[in-house]
């Protein structure tokens, strides 16, 4: 699903997906709106799955700011969290294979051993503090 994120005269888009166990939110483009609009997009994301009881998939990483952002506002748990990182496919021209895994307490290592990566994805459970805060 696409969403079109709007202040004032300035639009930003992003695209999130709700699965059966998982909120997935990626693609963000808010590069014309005032800084933070991004950090409130992924934290409500974040509430969301932590609300639904689902895990919470940051995809197509290529910001190395979106880690920053994760840890600065504690949305995920670390310990029960992993990073990805993708490689363009072998085979699929238009696809990315899986190159390797980690968890997420070990990503600023992973993310430079892996500097081929195209982007990465983190897969991680919400953090428990952010139901105390929701206004879903």
């Amino acid at each position: 699903m696409v969403v079109v994120l709007q202040e004032g005269e300035r639009e930003g888009r992003a695209i999130f997906h709700l699965g059966e166990d998982f909120v997935s939110g990626g693609w963000l483009r808010v590069d014309q709106m005032l800084p933070g609009v991004g950090t409130i997009f992924m934290d409500y994301l974040t509430t969301l799955a932590q609300f639904l009881g689902r895990r919470r998939d940051f995809v197509a990483i290529q910001n190395p700011k979106i880690f920053h952002i994760i840890d600065r506002s504690d949305l995920i748990v670390a310990e029960d969290s992993w990073i990805e990182a993708y490689t363009p496919s072998g085979t699929d021209p238009d696809g990315f294979d899986l190159a390797g895994r980690a968890p997420y307490t070990e990503h600023v290592e992973f993310r430079a051993n892996n500097p081929y990566a195209s982007f990465f994805t983190v897969r991680g459970t919400p953090h428990p503090h952010l139901s105390s805060h929701s206004n879903l």
